[in-house]
């Protein structure tokens, strides 16, 4: 993933008249009014606005960020970190 320039974003949050913090509100939404997934929702919202899925990436928010890999974690799709605490003997 590239990062957007400022002009980018700007010009994104135009666009779509979002911020970041009106994304994950509509996020949060979409969860819970369609009992969905973070990954559904965001999916969602980027099929209804008629967006690539990167486009978006200036919007997601780091609460967004933690728990799609929270979910995507509870899927094996991402592995878990080690707890520095744990013992690996």
């Amino acid at each position: 993933m590239t990062k957007m320039k400022k002009t980018e974003k700007v010009e994104l949050y135009s666009q779509l008249n979002d911020t970041p913090y009106s994304f994950s509100l509509k996020i949060e939404d979409l969860v819970r009014d369609n009992n969905c997934s973070y990954m559904e929702a965001i999916l969602k919202y980027c099929r209804d606005k008629d967006l690539d899925e990167q486009a978006i990436q200036a919007l997601i928010t780091p609460v967004i960020k933690d728990k799609l890999e929270k979910e995507a974690k509870a899927l094996k799709l991402l592995k878990k970190e080690v707890n520095e605490s744990e013992s690996l003997l």
